[in-house]
């Protein structure tokens, strides 16, 4: 052999060697150094994780009748990046479509992500990254799913995944408005809270949005283990699921029902609310906005279509706590509590006539009518206006008439902030809307915050409009030039339209009802609740009370000659038609009626009363925006409410003395009396 092959030899012997000890060193490395995290990557892959859902608490009524609920299910999980392509795609997915009963390019809409091109809006399209699991709505039958187990091939990319659906098992009530419903979490909450499973529901409204947190529970997990042949060998549990925590509220399912019932008979298109409080505790008893909806219609996701429909109606909006309204003539038990603080004898007489000259206007009774001299309690029988114009006009000549750079509040104004009515009443529902009262420092802040605008207004006049309606152009840019230089004076007129609940003034149902309950009550200012208490799965109870005013905001002689007076208004006043029939000499009803006037719209009809009316414990209170007369519109729906809470109308009713407020014993939590108190969740 010549040199230059054994050279050759020599030089191939070596590379041999060198990439041995390669090859030796890359395995010691693998063996050793990366062994452990190789072996858990290998496990990975004979084993697939999965979820455990966790199941909502309940949500109970006061006697523990289930408001909301749960409901265990099978549904399918689709994972796009698994799926064939092609043909056998399209199969795969007509063959899910069909099994839940929709179209096939619904279908495909839910697998693409939220804000991927083509995407449909939530709740159609899936928060998660594109290519993530899919678990579609539990609308199949658990029969018809059985084919994906029994011919798994005939469905790749696809699974059979467990879920807890919410159901709302109370039939006689929908009580939507108040327990809200739930929405899929959204991107940014997921960003915020990474742990939370992309198929989470949270609380959107009401008090599935207020008490989220207790109620959401905590999801679990579990382990599919697989043999190294790919047979499956069982579930393992990593982590079990720890169902929420337990809601018991104040709400009385007879009496939510008598609510629902009322506005439902009595309002068709038109919207309205009431509500029913207890005047000893400040709890809730019972809340409804009309149009209200189906809870059900969200448990699976509600379409766009759905959506707008909602909004269309107003069926979303909580006019109960969300809508504001001059309350009208409810506002003059406002106006009483004033006069006797600043020392007015509410047993004089006052005269009634039908107008009211104040400078250059002319203010008058509702239909014109006068009545002569009558006591103060006669002028709320019979809604005086006169007499309540003329009470407000003092109280502005006392306070200085006209003034420029008031920031004050006026006794009626003043009165009415310390029941409450120009803040959120501070309900343990979410969105509550804030009241707002008349007075000249409302005035003073409306003028700094408007005057600019109303000054532009009036140099440039209102073009369009004066083309259309040159009259109301001329109106409207004389009323602009009166505000621009005079906007901030709180004038006679001003004072005047504020004592009988006009002008500035508005306020909600809710709020009302808070404060007509220290109006008749024991006088002091509580906060509306609605949550009673919190139960939770190792039978831990612990209470949920209304916040009560310390010192008493209404004495002791208004809260009496209120209970008389605004008796007579449904035996012989603006409420006597609505309580025709009704057994006053068993159970006296002590109410107000309001009728407040909106330009260009019908009034807004107002109901507020307290029963019994010698020891109030029902507070109810009913609005309806353009209902008209408060005594014709609302009087009646608040009758009929009283009918419910009594059992005069066939149903059983609730105890007159007072409502039940045990806690219930619920899946294992024991029943208790004395328990810790916890403050409701803002």
């Amino acid at each position: 052999m010549s040199d230059r092959s054994n050279r050759r030899l020599t030089l191939f012997a070596i590379l041999v060697t060198a990439l041995l000890l390669v090859l030796l060193g890359r395995a010691a490395v693998l063996s050793v150094r990366d062994g452990a995290q190789l072996a858990s990557a290998a496990a990975q892959n004979d084993t697939q994780l999965q979820a455990i859902p966790a199941a909502r608490g309940l949500i109970l009524d006061q006697t523990g009748v289930p408001l909301a609920g749960n409901q265990g299910g099978v549904t399918l999980q689709v994972t796009p990046v698994e799926l064939p392509d092609g043909p056998r795609r399209e199969r795969t997915l007509a063959r899910v479509a069909d099994l839940m009963g929709e179209p096939t390019n619904k279908l495909e809409q839910r697998l693409l992500a939220c804000g991927s091109p083509g995407a449909a809006k939530p709740p159609i399209c899936h928060l998660g990254n594109p290519g993530d699991p899919v678990v579609l709505p539990a609308t199949a039958q658990p029969k018809a799913l059985q084919s994906v187990a029994e011919q798994p091939e005939r469905f790749p990319g696809v699974s059979l995944v467990s879920v807890v659906r919410r159901t709302y098992p109370a039939m006689p009530v929908r009580a939507s408005h108040v327990l809200g419903y739930l929405g899929q979490v959204s991107a940014e909450e997921l960003a915020q809270n990474p742990a939370l499973p992309r198929d989470t529901f949270v609380g959107r409204t009401g008090l599935e949005k207020q008490y989220d947190s207790v109620l959401r529970g905590t999801p679990g997990g579990q382990r599919l283990d697989a043999s190294s042949t790919g047979a499956a060998s069982g579930w393992d549990v990593v982590e079990p699921a720890q169902t929420g925590d337990t809601l018991v509220t104040s709400l009385a399912v007879p009496i939510q029902r008598a609510v629902e019932d009322s506005l439902a008979t009595r309002l068709s298109s038109q919207t309205g609310s009431a509500i029913v409080l207890d005047a000893k505790t400040g709890r809730v008893l019972a809340l409804a906005s009309h149009p209200d909806y189906d809870p059900d219609l969200w448990v699976d996701g509600v379409s766009n279509d759905e959506y707008d429909a909602l909004v269309a109606t107003g069926a979303l909006l909580n006019h109960a706590l969300q809508s504001l309204a001059a309350p009208g003539s409810i506002w003059k038990s406002i106006a009483v509590l004033a006069m006797q603080r600043e020392g007015m004898d509410l047993s004089a007489s006052y005269q009634c006539p039908a107008r009211y000259r104040a400078g250059s206007g002319v203010f008058t009774n509702h239909d014109s009518i006068g009545a002569g001299s009558v006591s103060l309690a006669k002028a709320l029988e019979i809604s005086c206006n006169t007499v309540f114009y003329r009470v407000a006009d003092k109280f502005w000549s006392q306070g200085g008439g006209e003034r420029s750079s008031a920031t004050e509040l006026d006794p009626i104004a003043l009165a009415g902030t310390d029941l409450g009515l120009a803040a959120p009443t501070g309900i343990d529902l979410p969105d509550e809307a804030s009241g707002s009262i008349a007075s000249p420092a409302a005035k003073q802040a409306t003028w700094q915050a408007r005057q600019e605008m109303w000054c532009a207004a009036a140099e440039s006049g209102y073009p369009e409009l004066a083309q259309q309606d040159p009259a109301r152009a001329r109106y409207f840019r004389k009323l602009d030039r009166e505000n621009c230089t005079r906007g901030d004076r709180w004038q006679q007129g001003d004072a005047i339209n504020a004592a009988i609940g006009q002008g500035g003034t508005a306020t909600s149902v809710v709020a009302m009802a808070s404060a007509y309950a220290a109006l008749l009550g024991d006088g002091r200012l509580r906060t509306p609740t609605v949550g009673r208490a919190i139960l939770s799965a190792d039978g831990d109870v612990s209470t949920i009370d209304p916040t009560v005013g310390q010192a008493r905001v209404v004495p002791p002689e208004v809260t009496g000659f209120l209970r008389k007076a605004l008796s007579r208004v449904t035996k012989s006043g603006t409420a006597k038609a609505a309580f025709a029939d009704f057994p006053l000499d068993k159970i006296p009803v002590a109410g107000k009626t309001g009728t407040a006037q909106v330009d260009g719209k019908e009034a807004t009809a107002w109901f507020a009363a307290a029963a019994p009316a010698n020891d109030p414990q029902y507070v109810v209170v009913a609005s309806v925006p353009q209902g008209g007369d408060g005594g014709s519109t609302a009087a009646p729906i608040v009758r009929s409410i009283y009918d419910g809470i009594f059992g005069l109308n066939g149903n059983p009713g609730v105890p007159s003395d007072a409502p039940n407020y045990t806690i219930p014993s619920v899946g294992g939590v024991p029943s208790a009396s004395e328990v810790p108190s916890v403050g409701a969740p803002s």
